[in-house]
């Protein structure tokens, strides 16, 4: 049987974090190719997630998982047919305001 890809949600403060950072980038290089290339990065390892969920390194007794794209770090959940994007930062960031 393939695996079960799975619908994606983003919570809205990981979502505002995450278009944030791509706006910040843009706006500081002057150019979104930068922006792009990470948004590429980004939604490529969230594809691999949709399909395998245990992918990501386990947290809290595999209640969250975390998954790191170059320096930025984004933890998610999952049922059956959904994965939960609960955070999105960089991850060279204080890491006590990370909620793990």
């Amino acid at each position: 049987m393939p695996p079960v890809k799975r619908t994606v949600f983003w919570a809205d403060s990981a979502w505002n974090a995450y278009i944030d950072t791509l706006n910040f980038y843009k706006e500081r290089n002057g150019s979104p190719d930068y922006s792009r290339k990470l948004d590429k990065r980004i939604t490529e390892k969230i594809e691999m997630v949709r399909f395998f969920p245990e992918w990501g390194e386990p947290l809290r007794e595999e209640i969250a998982r975390r998954l790191i794209v170059e320096k930025f770090v984004l933890l998610y959940d999952h049922t059956e047919d959904a994965v939960f994007i609960r955070f999105f930062a960089d991850g060279r960031r204080n890491p006590e305001l990370f909620p793990y």
